[in-house]
């Protein structure tokens, strides 16, 4: 197979000086072989156009995507550190790689991602697609971004990704497109060969109370649950009566979306955690639609069941591709899973369990984002506290 793939990351707290080595070192792992596309996720420390600027003194112009994370993830593990950079190079014919990127995505988000659904249907492909999407966490409308996908596509299309994150500031988030930063911007990777993918979803979430009903909506806000202005609904979990939505808040809980999909698909609920309050309303803001009649649950995390789920769902997807080479892995992975609630253990309960499962000479990437994107029976929803986990393979799936 005409096709490798190499990553390299960097800590140097100078963000040119960063751009240019994990540059350089991605760049020396391919042995002489030109590059064809970059995916880049950066910590949003840095000044991302001076990161950029080092990038672009070593990759020229190299096609590249990608976005900031709460965290950046690789095969050393997770470092949510404010000076963290990784890369993934890619070189070869086998893969077809097609990179886009839209913006107002908060006042049109159907329209941005509609543009480059126009785009990808003129695309010749081969015997496997794959997309990631990576969109300003700030802005999007997931709901709409995905209705572009779903009436547009001329195919079916495996469709995975992740919001950007901002060191949980939940303030200003950046995307990547071909050496420049953007905001309120959804990049798209399109990709197209002879290969295999799988992957899984995994949430670590307990539920907690009764099953209750949003009975008041606007847009991708929830106004009411069951009569009542959402945001007391959310106090009523939440110690010491707060006055304001705060980010720990949103660390230990979040609401359980019942799906209610025909198929069994092992996830009964998708989970959706809380971006903001909407000012002197009394509803809660989400970066998806959750309309009225919609039944939920509200749930908390459990840090051992958040453990056990992520490595048996990938203990199994490596068993039932038994045979198949892995090439790469690329991961999303909830902000809320990381160190804000396993402090400095993450790696050693999650990461060194995953790694001694594949092997650490496959090439890993990813980031800790503040929403996943994956299907579950066919259709694509966005996620929270959740691991969206994809490996592509060498051999072409059947």
């Amino acid at each position: 197979m005409d096709l490798l793939i190499k990553t390299a990351q960097s800590n140097i707290s100078d963000p040119q000086s960063a751009g240019r080595d994990v540059a350089e070192k991605a760049l020396a792992k391919l042995a002489g072989k030109p590059p064809t596309f970059a995916l880049i996720f950066s910590s949003a420390g840095y000044d991302q156009k001076k990161l950029f600027e080092g990038i672009g003194e070593v990759l020229n112009n190299v096609p590249m995507s990608g976005c900031t994370g709460e965290g950046i993830i690789t095969s050393q593990g997770s470092d949510e550190g404010s000076a963290i950079v990784s890369l993934m190079l890619f070189s070869g014919k086998d893969l077809s790689i097609h990179n886009f990127l839209a913006t107002g995505l908060e006042k049109h988000s159907y329209q941005s991602a509609q543009e480059i659904v126009k785009k990808i249907n003129k695309i010749k492909r081969k015997s496997n697609s794959t997309i990631f999407l990576l969109a300003d966490s700030m802005t999007v409308n997931t709901t709409e971004v995905f209705r572009a996908f779903e009436e547009d596509l001329s195919e079916p299309t495996l469709i995975l990704g992740g919001t950007a994150g901002d060191m949980m500031q939940f303030n200003e988030t950046y995307q990547f497109h071909d050496g420049k930063v953007y905001q309120d911007a959804l990049s798209v990777v399109f990709m197209t060969g002879d290969y295999g993918f799988d992957f899984f979803v995994s949430h670590g979430c307990e539920e907690i109370g009764l099953i209750q009903t949003v009975t008041k909506s606007n847009a991708n806000s929830i106004v009411e649950i069951d009569g009542k202005p959402a945001w007391d609904s959310f106090r009523d979990y939440l110690p010491g009566n707060p006055s304001d939505f705060k980010a720990e808040d949103a660390f230990h809980l979040c609401l359980g979306e019942l799906h209610h999909l025909e198929s069994p698909c092992g996830e009964q609920l998708i989970i959706r955690m809380p971006v903001g309050l909407v000012k002197n309303t009394g509803a809660v803001k989400f970066s998806v639609e959750i309309p009225e009649g919609t039944e939920i649950r509200f749930t908390r995390r459990d840090p051992q069941i958040i453990a056990e789920k992520v490595i048996c769902g990938f203990k199994a997807l490596i068993e039932r591709n038994e045979g198949k080479k892995p090439i790469a892995v690329f991961q999303y992975d909830c902000a809320g899973r990381g160190r804000a609630i396993y402090d400095r253990c993450l790696n050693e309960a999650i990461f060194e369990p995953l790694k001694k499962l594949l092997g650490p000479e496959t090439p890993w990437i990813g980031f800790h984002t503040y929403g996943e994107i994956a299907p579950l029976c066919g259709k694509v929803f966005f996620h929270n506290f959740t691991a969206v986990i994809g490996i592509m393979f060498e051999e072409v799936s059947r």
